[in-house]
């Protein structure tokens, strides 16, 4: 093996460890598996991965095959791999960053392509895992509810053929992100989101004409589709029997669904060459980041004029003399302090409101907008609001962590024992302000969408705080957040945290959440308590 790929495989191999060792690790994989078992439903109930609707009128979705197990599992995982595992996998340049991990391999011999190289390796692999658990759910839904003989082919080809790619570019797009200045902040979590929406979901179908109602002659391999969401669908429109429209996705009916057979999709050789080509949408990105890298050298980092200095203020002359100094000292105002948890819980709230640099501003917007636009118009703003609140919260119970400041920070005057309870004080509390319109809105309407309401955000707080604190970050937050959105938002009511994002209305699933948060603040704070002093 040469000198470079050894270099890049031991910088992968680092990563991979650490990744494996962290508790963020379990934790992500028990909620892709979770997510996995619940995206593909008890056929006895309403609910479906696909149905369709004939020509007269009846709802049908297919048996429990091998076939239709692997490919639900392929489409959860064509959406949550580049959605929630880009949250998953970014920051890792910036961590090396911050802990000064980039000063030191600045001094070694290994280049910029060599780094990041290593890193999109690291990615892949950690997402394969990830992406693996979705078959092992597969796998145990198809023991309780499978029908006919089990295939292997059925679960690998396809979802091979579909994730590989995906994973593979969602892995060169964090490293970009993370070496981009103004995206590999928190500002780069939200433009991810828009960037995954626009580009990886919306720009694909139409390049593949599968849009709902096109016919299914219309339909497309698309040129650009990293994800495979796009040529996912132009499989179904292409073996799905005569209907007049047809739902993908965790979808809940409100009528029986009959089961039939179903031939299921074909994965024919320009199938198989259209999603091997993906695999090279990964190239300009990767080359993009390579170009865009500073290889941590300060002095191709953005430029910053320094603060000249008066000359009046370097004169000697114009020094004050020690006497007046004096003067001047006896002059300032005298300070009491008195130091409070309740003013460390303020301070602490109007600091995460102060650092949430431009994106504050959208997220008051969409906050009061709650509190103006029409009720249909309700479930499309919270779910904006939500997103918005990603970046400002992700953070906060990991700031002291990351920045090497906790000591400093617990050892002043005011701040309660606990920074686990404190911190979930001033988010809870941030989160409270802001969705003080719409609670008041809906309490007017009805009292228990407002409960609802302010349990999701009591909910949010606490996610954002019990997993920031035990992996000492904020991407787990992102990604799980993320995922579990975007279920309420197509329609799942038990994933309806804040019972206004699936149109259903508030559910006890909203308690359910809160109470699921408590649980994890308690762990959390079980955590720090065990901690050496």
């Amino acid at each position: 093996m040469s000198a470079s790929l050894s270099r890049l495989a031991a910088q992968a191999a680092t990563e991979v460890r650490l990744r494996l060792r962290s508790p963020a690790t379990l934790v992500a994989l028990a909620a892709f598996l979770a997510g996995a078992y619940l995206w593909l439903p008890d056929p006895n109930g309403n609910a479906t991965s696909l149905s369709w609707d004939t020509p007269d009128g009846r709802l049908q979705g297919p048996v429990y095959t091998a076939g239709y197990v692997g490919l639900g599992v392929t489409l959860l995982s064509s959406v949550l791999i580049p959605l929630a595992g880009f949250y998953l996998i970014a920051g890792s340049v910036r961590r090396d960053r911050e802990r000064g991990v980039g000063a030191i391999l600045a001094a070694t011999p290994i280049s910029k392509g060599e780094y990041l190289g290593g890193k999109v390796a690291a990615h892949t692999i950690y997402l394969a895992v990830v992406a693996a658990l979705g078959l092992v759910a597969g796998g145990v839904m198809f023991l309780r509810f499978g029908r006919g003989a089990f295939r292997l082919s059925d679960f690998v080809l396809m979802d091979a053929l579909i994730v590989v790619p995906a994973i593979l570019f969602t892995a060169a797009a964090a490293v970009l992100f993370d070496v981009v200045p103004g995206l590999r902040g928190r500002g780069g979590l939200v433009a991810w989101f828009f960037f995954f929406a626009f580009f990886i979901i919306q720009i694909p179908i139409l390049l593949s004409g599968a849009l709902p109602g096109a016919r299914q002659t219309a339909a497309r391999l698309p040129p650009y589709d990293p994800s495979g969401s796009a040529s996912v669908q132009v499989l179904l429109q292409r073996s799905l029997p005569p209907h007049t429209g047809s739902s993908s996705g965790l979808v809940f009916h409100t009528k029986p669904i009959e089961r039939v057979a179903w031939k299921g999709v074909t994965v024919d050789a320009p199938f198989a060459v259209n999603r091997i080509a993906q695999l090279l949408w990964a190239i300009p990105a990767f080359a993009l980041a390579v170009l865009a890298f500073d290889r941590f050298d300060p002095a191709r980092r953005r430029l910053r004029l320094p603060r000249r200095r008066s000359r009046a203020a370097d004169s000697p002359e114009t020094a004050p003399s020690p006497e007046a100094s004096a003067v001047a000292s006896t002059r300032l105002s005298p300070v009491s302090p008195a130091p409070s948890a309740v003013r460390a819980t303020a301070a602490e709230t109007r600091l995460l409101f102060a650092t949430a640099s431009l994106v504050k501003w959208p997220l008051v917007a969409a906050a009061l907008a709650l509190a103006l636009v029409p009720a249909e118009a309700t479930r499309y703003i919270a779910a904006a609001f939500f997103v918005l609140l990603i970046p400002v919260i992700s953070e906060a119970a990991a700031r002291e962590e990351q920045l090497g400041t906790r000591p400093l920070v617990a050892s002043q005057p005011g701040i309660p024992s606990s920074m686990v309870l404190w911190k979930a004080a001033a988010v809870s509390s941030l989160l409270l302000l802001l969705g003080a319109p719409a609670a008041l809105r809906l309490a007017a309407g009805s009292p228990m969408g407002a409960l609802a309401w302010i349990a999701g955000l009591l909910f949010v707080a606490l996610l954002s705080v019990s997993l920031g604190s035990l992996t000492a970050g904020g991407k787990l937050f992102s990604g799980l957040f993320l995922a579990l959105w975007y279920m309420a938002v197509n329609g799942l009511p038990e994933a309806d945290f804040a019972g206004v994002l699936s149109g259903a209305g508030p559910t006890p699933w909203s308690a359910a959440w809160l109470g699921a948060g408590l649980l994890l603040l308690s762990g959390a704070w079980g955590r720090e308590r065990a901690r050496p002093a």
